[in-house]
């Protein structure tokens, strides 16, 4: 942890990332729920947390499609009921949100309330994704401080999804400069990006371009902490340097709503990081139960459709880290 200053000024971040649809959290195997007994994870136990931190910023960055029956059923109807009962802050978009085309994702978006940024996407006026209710970034107050967050989607979900052709995906190096440009513009010097880009991607940001307070990132599925049980990629939040060596906090929370980060930053008066706490969350407590009463409507229709045939009691790969 960094030194604090006289003057601080702070904020709080909660986010998720790569749920994959495990709205109702997960059993002691690490399979899907589909009822509101689960072990670990669901919106219903994030919910419960959010409603505990009413200041803080609350990001998702990107994959909530795909991943369980909810959505092979459903598609994204169950997902926005919960995002219209909770109260996000902003998300961008994975690559798995392009798996049923741009005329589906679309949809989605208009009906969503939760802003979506992505600002390294372009569309043309032939695409049925229309940027109307994109936005590159969002400028949010939080106690009276002005943080522009900025979303970067997945670079090129053409080739690993079903994204249209006449859609065009921007160097996200370029486009991250573009708008921190057009944010210290508007004397805005605190800045999160959020990203679907993978651990990897996110550090080279981190490293080479300036002015960058947290980058929330998704799509590698990254456990960052210290949990013994986790195969830990790096502590929480990792600490790295900008090209003009100022901090720059990376942070990342798993898949399948197993956990939710929890990122406590406090910035000097030049809007540098000067000190921060937090940890990811594992959410194994209290469920909200308006969020469990929107999933059993589809509960019991999955159970109707669908006949067990058998029981697996062994822990084994579902797919999941393989097709982020």
């Amino acid at each position: 942890m960094l030194s604090a200053c006289a003057t601080q000024q702070t904020i709080e971040i909660l986010h998720i990332n790569d749920t994959h649809s495990h709205l109702a959290g997960m059993d002691e195997n690490g399979k899907a729920n589909y009822d509101n007994k689960s072990v670990k994870g669901s919106f219903a136990r994030i919910n419960k947390v959010i409603k505990k931190y009413p200041n803080a910023l609350v990001i998702d960055a990107g994959d909530r499609f795909q991943g369980t029956l909810y959505f092979s059923l459903f598609g994204y109807e169950p997902i926005i009921k919960l995002d219209n009962a909770m109260d996000f802050t902003a998300l961008t978009l994975g690559n798995h949100e392009f798996d049923n085309g741009c005329e589906f994702l679309n949809s989605y978006i208009n009906e969503l309330k939760t802003p979506v940024l992505f600002t390294n996407m372009q569309t043309s006026a032939s695409c049925p994704l229309k940027m109307d209710h994109i936005k590159p970034f969002l400028i949010q107050n939080v106690n009276g401080n002005k943080i522009g967050i900025i979303g970067i989607g997945h670079d090129n979900p053409k080739n690993v999804s079903q994204a249209c052709d006449c859609l065009n995906f921007m160097d996200y190096k370029t486009a991250i400069k573009t708008q921190i440009k057009l944010l210290k513009e508007q004397n805005i010097n605190k800045i999160i990006l959020i990203t679907h880009l993978g651990l990897d991607k996110d550090i080279d940001i981190a490293k080479n371009i300036a002015d960058i307070d947290v980058i929330v990132g998704g799509h590698s599925h990254s456990y960052l902490g210290k949990d013994s049980n986790e195969q830990a990629e790096a502590d929480y939040p990792l600490l790295l340097k900008s090209p003009r060596n100022e901090p720059v906090l990376v942070v990342q929370a798993k898949f399948g709503t197993e956990y939710l980060g929890y990122l406590k930053v406090k910035f000097d008066n030049n809007g540098v990081v000067s000190s921060f706490d937090g940890n990811p969350m594992k959410l194994t407590g209290e469920q909200d139960a308006n969020i469990n009463a929107i999933l059993e409507l589809y509960n019991k229709e999955i159970f109707q459709k669908a006949k067990i045939i058998g029981n697996n009691t062994i822990s084994m790969n579902d797919g999941l880290k393989e097709c982020r």
